[in-house]
């Protein structure tokens, strides 16, 4: 081997290694967001308690309510919890299996026309990937030419298909918006 060829192999190596770096940081940063999701939703459960134990000692000083329409804001208000609960989770889990599925071999063909069955695949393995990001399917090493252009075409499907979930984050934030303000004026509306 000359000079030159191990240079190559050494500066390939430090772009393979900085590459990893990377990613392994976007992989990092995807978890901290569905690990902040805990953090809140005990924050939110342990103010949930003490605001009840306020209610109560308000109740007793004579402050009328009326039973239903607070009923009404506390299921509205445990709805908000649950969907931003989940929009975090979704989110953070979305970014992961997305990093993960777009470092995997994949091959995006414009033309290719995906059978009906290649789209229940690639949506169940998007499904999957939202339980257990980090997975191979479709990213295996194959046996045949055929095969492998055909699972790295699913994966490369996979991938847009996971971008374009994220789009559901936004949703989410938007709905744990409406809920909460929703939320928020029937319960002021609840006490006279």
């Amino acid at each position: 081997m000359d000079n030159n060829h191990i240079e190559r192999v050494k500066q390939l190596q430090q772009e393979f290694k900085k590459k990893f770096t990377e990613f392994d940081k976007n992989l990092a940063d995807a978890r901290l967001i569905s690990r902040g999701v805990i953090y809140k939703i005990i924050l939110l459960c342990s103010t949930i308690i003490g605001f009840s134990l306020t209610l109560i000692s308000l109740s007793q000083m004579g402050i009328h309510t009326d039973i239903n329409t607070l009923k009404l804001s506390w299921y509205l208000l445990l709805a908000t919890i649950v969907l931003g609960f989940l929009s975090l989770f979704v989110e953070g889990r979305l970014h992961y299996a997305l990093k993960w599925r777009s470092f995997q071999v994949q091959d995006y063909d414009k033309g290719y026309v995906y059978p009906f069955i290649d789209r229940i695949k690639v949506w169940l393995v998007c499904a999957y990937s939202l339980i257990f990001p980090r997975n191979l399917v479709f990213c295996r090493v194959y046996k045949g030419t055929k095969v492998k252009k055909h699972n790295e075409l699913l994966n490369a499907k996979a991938v847009l298909t996971l971008a374009e979930l994220e789009k559901l984050t936004f949703i989410f934030e938007n709905l744990f918006i409406v809920l909460f303000i929703t939320g928020l004026i029937i319960f002021v509306m609840s006490y006279r």
